[in-house]
């Protein structure tokens, strides 16, 4: 049987293994440029449980934002580059590509279009999720997403291991809770308020 998620094999892929440190969390969680969801996507990479993900850079404060978040993402140690897609309705839309290592944005930037598979490995999902929303193996699940931790971190399911991948969910937000215990209520209180 696959493991839900194997951290430890993807620990090397950090160039930075460090603990993250008091001002790092602090970095993260005052940034006033990003959502909720961006500072969660940043505090799962510094703690190696995620190793990609995105800044949205909106064009009408498009430089003020970029140099801001540029000098945060150099200040924590991440790696980033531009990255956008025409869009057919909205026109150009502009994202700063983050990644955990070096090797890791390289090989982003020269493949161009990451297949669901990498995408979803990458972006911290667990492998039976991945596998099922690919077909490779099993059947996703589509479920309502009913706790913080699952609003933030989940996509979808599989349906053979759905029970696994959300007790994996929880045991993140409970490492991010104790982690950086304002940003965890932060994003608490926004779940809260979009349930309503």
């Amino acid at each position: 049987m696959l493991p839900v998620n194997p951290i430890g094999v993807f620990k090397e892929w950090n160039d930075g293994t460090k603990p993250i440190t008091k001002r790092e969390i602090d970095l993260i969680t005052n940034l006033t440029q990003l959502t909720v969801g961006e500072k969660l996507s940043l505090l799962m990479m510094k703690v190696n449980r995620k190793w990609i993900t995105e800044v949205r850079i909106g064009s009408e404060s498009y430089d003020s934002k970029k140099n801001d978040v540029n000098s945060i993402l150099n200040e924590l140690g991440l790696y980033y580059g531009m990255n956008w897609y025409k869009h057919s309705k909205k026109g150009r839309l502009e994202w700063v590509q983050v990644a955990s290592s070096s090797n890791l944005l390289n090989y982003i930037q020269m493949r161009k279009s990451l297949t669901t598979f990498e995408a979803g490995i990458l972006y911290g999902y667990p492998i039976t999720a991945v596998l099922a929303f690919t077909k490779i193996a099993g059947k996703p699940k589509y479920a309502q997403k009913t706790t913080p931790a699952q609003h933030y971190q989940a996509g979808v399911y599989s349906e053979d291991h759905h029970n696994e991948e959300r007790q994996y969910y929880e045991s993140v937000w409970k490492l991010l809770k104790k982690t950086a215990p304002e940003l965890i209520a932060l994003a608490e209180a926004d779940f809260n308020r979009r349930k309503k």
